[in-house]
């Protein structure tokens, strides 16, 4: 790997004195902003309905327009996650936050299906800014032996955001039901777009984290007035980072995203039409069934993590990885049996308990893979790397959205009575393309962790001279 090699008097740079609790607090105020930007995004799924009556379109279009938000999301977080690892990362926050909240109000009021594509699709540049800029921030917070458990907070904090968009958004869908008012849907925008506005007004106050504060190697110095990690990326290190085998083979597996991308956006009206949404009530079973689901997602993001942070802190390098290959694999067959038949009244229960069960395996990935990824690149790589892996997640669900409205489409001609069904188990395959990404994975990571981990400590031992010189 390239070393940027800087003199020292360079890194000599103004500074604040390293504050753990406000550190926190503005990591838990940028996860209550990240949670509103996904309660937004759920509002969309579920409403596709009356969305499509309010503008008069099809569900192609619906699925094109959250493919286009996805798509330049994706293209968003490239462009800050390499300027995330060059300059001030609060001030990416408030323009990427800012055109967010802008994006929110205005799908408010925009009353042709044009205004609302445009509002959508720009909302992307926000969300897909704060990604890369949040997930650095997190890394120079977050102690190295912790970051397994960092990722499933944010993980969390974002599902929360999309349980609470999806069941306000359930509810205006039967209120539209009920009642024929198709222009509900809205609302939730500009509740979202003002509270976005105001959490940013709050997070402009704080300073940023010192980068490469929390690495186990650099924490104690870093702690220091005066001291600061300057190392940034150069154009030199693009080279580095994208023929690293431990990066290449953990993003190039973004088809593992394609079916999540597919089932967020129709799972809403796979679950209305199970259970009869459309007479305008939001039914037990269905409450139940989502409660089970979001159950296991939630104690499968807590235990995996939890597992992965031990395992690497005992001293298994590549434990993070090992884990999120395993649940790779053995998440499938419970999702796959759980749209083995279609859901009803009558066997909820036991297919949610699949569902649970597959999702809940499924979030060993998310916050082990993250973690990996970190682990195995410098500081000042860290923004780029995670927007790349990001870029390409995002183009996974974005063909996965795209080929739900396809799916779905076909599947109405054919299927007529349960097409949503259809086209959720059709997606399944989707499952097994991943396989064949995930299996050179482990044979490269526990090296690169070791390369990273010398380079950190040749780093450290020029610090500390210079903290010597300075005393």
């Amino acid at each position: 790997m390239h070393i940027n090699s800087e003199p020292l008097s360079q890194q000599i740079e103004r500074t604040y004195k390293s504050s753990n609790f406000r550190n926190y607090l503005l990591l838990i105020l940028f996860l209550i902003l990240i949670n509103f930007m996904t309660f937004s995004a759920a509002i969309v799924p579920t409403n596709v309905v009356p969305i499509q009556a309010f503008f008069g379109i099809g569900p192609v279009l619906v699925g094109g327009i959250v493919a286009g938000y996805t798509i330049v999301l994706a293209v968003t977080t490239i462009i800050f996650g390499y300027l995330a690892d060059k300059t001030e990362r609060i001030n990416l926050i408030i323009l990427g936050g800012s055109i967010w909240a802008a994006c929110a109000v205005f799908s408010f009021y925009s009353q042709t299906i044009g205004q609302f594509a445009f509002a959508r699709i720009v909302a992307g540049v926000g969300i897909g800014s704060l990604t890369p800029v949040g997930f650095s921030m997190l890394c120079d917070i977050v102690p190295t032996g912790h970051r397994s458990k960092a990722f499933a907070v944010w993980t969390i904090a974002t599902f929360m955001g999309a349980i609470a968009g999806a069941l306000i958004g359930g509810d205006i869908f039967a209120q539209y039901m009920r009642t024929g008012i198709d222009y509900l849907w809205r609302d939730p925008f500009i509740f979202a777009g003002v509270a976005g506005f105001f959490m940013i007004a709050v997070l402009v106050l704080f300073p940023e984290p010192k980068r490469a504060a929390a690495e186990d190697l650099m924490k104690d110095l870093l702690s220091k007035e005066g001291l600061s990690y300057s190392y940034r990326i150069k154009r030199d290190d693009l080279k580095n980072i994208y023929t690293r085998k431990s990066n290449f083979w953990l993003i190039i597996n973004f088809v593992d995203t394609i079916y999540p991308g597919l089932i967020l956006l129709w799972i809403f009206s796979y679950l209305s039409a199970s259970f009869n949404l459309a007479e305008g009530i939001m039914s037990p079973e269905l409450l139940i069934t989502l409660g089970i689901v979001a159950l296991g997602f939630l104690i499968g993001t807590v235990i995996f993590s939890w597992l992965g942070d031990r395992l690497f802190k005992k001293g298994d390098l590549s434990a993070r990885a090992k884990i999120a290959v395993y649940c790779a694999f053995l998440n499938i067959p419970f999702i796959a049996a759980g749209f083995i038949v279609p859901l009803s009244p009558t066997n909820f229960l036991w297919i949610a308990l699949l569902l649970a069960i597959g999702l809940g395996i499924d979030q060993g990935i998310g916050p082990n893979w993250y973690a990996t990824l970190i682990d195995v690149n410098i500081p000042e790589n860290r923004g780029t790397m995670i927007a790349t892996a990001s870029f390409l997640d995002n183009i996974g669900r974005a063909i996965g959205q795209w080929a739900g409205g396809l799916l779905l489409t076909f599947y109405m001609t054919t299927q007529p009575a349960q097409p949503e069904f259809y086209a959720l188990r059709a997606a399944t395959w989707f499952l097994v393309l991943q396989i064949p990404f995930w299996i050179p994975v482990l044979k490269y990571v526990k090296g690169d962790i070791q390369e990273v981990n010398a380079i950190l400590a040749a780093r450290a031992k020029e610090l500390e001279k210079l903290s010597q010189s300075l005393n």
